[in-house]
């Protein structure tokens, strides 16, 4: 046990040490230049869609998303490895529920869903490893998706809209 332990050590300081760093940097510089700066060029115009007045002014539908709320989903989810498995299940159940023929509001019923369930989990290092929780978190939620998709699917609606969730999500990322 301690020789495998000891060569995934050895594997891990490689894989995430100076070799990941260059594969990142290298991988953002190609790709900006590849696509000419569009991201830098589209940044001004993302920013004041998403932070403007008329982007976080609360949706008229229960379950719309406004892109504020869209914005604090994507930092929500790096604020943990826990709200990445969450927000990674959310999506997987929005998209079961649209490939099974459901409509955009049960998508966000099995979104909402799937968040509630996975709201607040954490990973902590199991002998060193975070990945090793994280795992089975991730096959969990593969599970709680398909069961999401099948409840919107049935009929069963969800009490706390998807926006309100995110909300609820993007709170408790930064109590944690």
């Amino acid at each position: 046990m301690d020789l495998i332990r000891e060569i995934i050590g050895v594997v891990d300081e490689f894989v995430w040490g100076p070799v990941m760093l260059v594969l990142l940097v290298g991988t953002g510089v190609f790709l900006t230049i590849r696509t000419r700066g569009l991201a830098w060029r589209n940044l001004p115009y993302a920013i004041k869609s998403t932070l403007s007045k008329e982007a976080r002014k609360k949706s008229e539908h229960a379950g719309d998303i406004s892109p504020f709320s869209a914005l604090t989903t994507a930092l929500a989810a790096t604020i943990g490895t826990g709200n990445i498995v969450g927000v990674a299940t959310a999506m997987a159940a929005s998209a079961a529920t649209e490939l099974m023929g459901g409509t955009p509001r049960e998508c966000t019923y099995a979104a909402s869903t799937v968040l509630m369930n996975m709201l607040g989990l954490i990973c902590d290092p199991v002998l060193g490893l975070v990945e090793y929780p994280c795992q089975n978190r991730n096959a969990s939620g593969a599970a709680n998706a398909l069961v999401a998709a099948e409840m919107s699917l049935s009929g069963i609606t969800q009490m706390i809209p998807l926006d309100e969730m995110l909300d609820c999500m993007y709170n408790v990322g930064r109590r944690l």
